[in-house]
């Protein structure tokens, strides 16, 4: 790796500058403002992770140092300009609630590529929350330096120690605790247009090649920053909408409120009663009761019951879900056909109990009773991977990414906890269908070493078939848009980023329910631009599988918005560029051809 300083510097008075502005405070800089290592060049895509130095604003609790920092994933045209300002477009995209930036690297790459190979010199962004830097990311960095997952598994579930370190357990406590009580809706956006103003500094710049997006939760985040007003003085050009040339919303809903902004008396009483001093109690409350410790801090929890744990300590076991996850990913990355040392090592802990025989069980009958432990299953990297974060794994099926099927061993139907026979049944289908989208296939032999069919072989004969229930065949080459190995090194993430998020901050989300009910005070005094859809040309693309099914609520998706048919939630961001049909993934393309059209080339 080398590390890359842009020719330009910037100054440390220009920075404390532009978080005075913002309504922070000047911390002492360190001598690097900006960093940036390149990870790799692949294919004419350099992706770059790239550091700024943005303490958190003045008021803010106790919080570790590394808190006071942004990243972000930069993909670029290796052909382009190495300064930003200069690119033909940049996409700057949050990902989904819980996701990190890396859950986009596949979407990213293909983007810059495509626009590349049609003469534009194009960027994608792919941001990481500040929430992130609360996850402990030692054995995750040290296997990516050593290309071996089990370092990573060692650190984090067998006491291992790594340069006399040890890890302390899931939970935070103290500081990293602190800072998530800080880490609400404004924080996430004006660290967003921190990175914007900082790495493009000129408004009219931004205006002429910066696109914001976002996936899901991302997608909302995309219109907050649009309405926000940046200069806090009502002027248009100050707003987020002022400062982009376009955005784009992948999966994700652009409603900044559930309640009617233009009824006569009603709207005005509303706003109003927002404003009052009772108005503004239930919030209050809430906020304080995060800050006290009283209140969960993050939503990777089991129960509500966070304050009443000593020293603000805060239980997170989806976080340790989360980083094996990421060891999953990275043994497929690193060692994808070698078999794997789970699900034998899987921790022999409750938690990991219950998920191994949901994961890998097939009725409801052997889930219970596990006549084939789940353990005894050989199966490879790859395999591992794809039994449990594949469509054939996680239990809300249209959320995963679909990149192939079990091979090499025989398989039963999964049905647990349902199978599909229930989706074409009224009312109650509709409902199934986000858990179990089409049939799912689980090991059955303890003797075989199963491995991990890709999406594009789907339609090649199996040695060992996969049959439903009522005998058919699988036929679901058309269900597959992923590639094994683009998910395998997204899922593993660069150590330090990766492809989920676990310590989400609950302030997001208490935050998210006053505005969307109306609340313009305080924080949320500076969504001005509720319009900015008239304002800026943008693209809204649906999974016609999962948002999509939502469409007849009035204002969720957008009268033009385009659906794309087959596609899981996950799809949307890691389908590879070529489908099984031979024509390019849409989401890729369509993206593709809104920033050609939008900025004329």
């Amino acid at each position: 790796m080398r590390i890359d300083r842009r020719s330009f510097l910037v100054t440390a008075s220009a920075v404390a500058g532009g978080l005075l502005a913002a309504g922070g405070r000047a911390a002492a800089e360190p001598e690097q403002l900006r960093s940036e290592v390149v990870l790799e060049t692949d294919d004419g895509v350099v992706v770059s992770e790239v550091t700024w130095y943005a303490p958190m604003p003045a008021g803010s609790l106790p919080h570790p140092p590394e808190t006071d920092y942004l990243s972000f994933l930069r993909f670029r045209w290796a052909g382009g300009p190495e300064d930003p300002a200069a690119a033909d477009a940049v996409l700057s995209a949050q990902a989904g609630a819980a996701e990190g930036p890396c859950s986009m690297d596949p979407l990213a790459r293909n983007i810059v590529r495509e626009l590349g190979h049609r003469g534009i010199a194009a960027e994608f962004w792919a941001m990481d929350r500040r929430d992130n830097q609360v996850w402990d990311h030692t054995g995750l960095e040290a296997a990516v330096a050593a290309e071996d997952y089990q370092v990573a598994l060692g650190y984090y579930f067998e006491n291992a120690t790594l340069n006399g370190r040890r890890f302390d357990g899931f939970g935070v406590t103290g500081d990293r605790s602190n800072v998530l009580a800080d880490i609400g809706l404004r924080r996430v956006i004006e660290d967003w247009h921190f990175i914007h103003s900082h790495e493009i500094p000129d408004p009219a710049v931004r205006k002429r090649n910066l696109f914001v997006g976002g996936h899901s939760y991302g997608g909302q985040i995309t219109a907050l920053y649009a309405a926000w007003d940046f200069g806090d003085h009502g002027n248009a050009d100050e707003a987020g909408c002022g400062q982009m040339a376009g955005y784009v919303s992948f999966d994700g809903p652009l409603q900044l409120r559930i309640l009617p902004d233009h009824v006569p008396g009603f709207s005005e009483a509303l706003r109003m009663g927002w404003d009052s001093p009772i108005g503004q109690l239930p919030i209050s409350v809430v906020n304080e009761g995060l800050r006290l410790g009283v209140l969960p801090r993050t939503m990777a929890l089991p129960s509500i019951f966070d304050g009443l744990f000593p020293q603000g300590q805060v239980l997170a076991p989806l976080a340790e879900i989360e980083t094996m996850a990421a060891i999953f990913g990275l043994a497929a990355r690193f060692e994808p056909d070698a078999e794997s040392v789970f699900p034998r090592r899987f921790p022999h802990t409750f938690v990991w109990e219950v998920l191994g025989r949901v994961f890998l069980g097939g009725d409801v009958v052997n889930t219970v009773t596990q006549q084939s432990s789940f353990r005894d299953f050989r199966m490879t990297n790859a395999a591992v991977l794809g039994a449990i974060f594949d469509g054939q794994g996680l239990p809300f099926a249209l959320a995963a990414p679909n990149f192939g099927t079990l091979d090499g061993g025989p398989v039963a139907e999964r049905k647990f906890p349902i199978g599909p026979d229930f989706n074409g049944v009224p009312l109650i289908g509709w409902a199934t269908s986000f858990l179990t989208w089409q049939p799912r296939f689980t090991p059955t032999s303890t003797q075989h070493l199963y491995t991990w069919r890709n999406y594009n072989r789907m339609d090649e004969p199996f040695e060992y078939p996969q049959l439903t229930s009522t005998g058919g065949p699988l036929n679901a080459s058309f269900e597959e848009h992923s590639d094994a190995a683009e998910i395998a090194r997204a899922f593993g993430g660069t150590g330090r980023l990766g492809y989920l998020e676990p310590y989400v901050s609950a302030k997001q989300y208490t935050d998210e329910i006053f505005m969307l009910l109306g609340d313009r005070s305080g924080d949320f005094r500076f969504i001005r631009f509720e319009d900015f859809r008239s304002r800026v040309p943008g693209i809204q693309l649906v999974s016609a599988q999962l948002w999509g099914k939502f469409r007849w609520i009035p204002g969720f998706i957008e009268p033009d918005a385009r659906f794309i048919e087959h596609y899981s939630h996950s799809d949307m961001i890691n389908a590879t560029a070529v489908q099984n049909d031979g024509k390019p993934d849409p989401v890729m393309w369509q993206t593709v051809d809104f920033i050609q059209r939008t900025i004329g080339k």
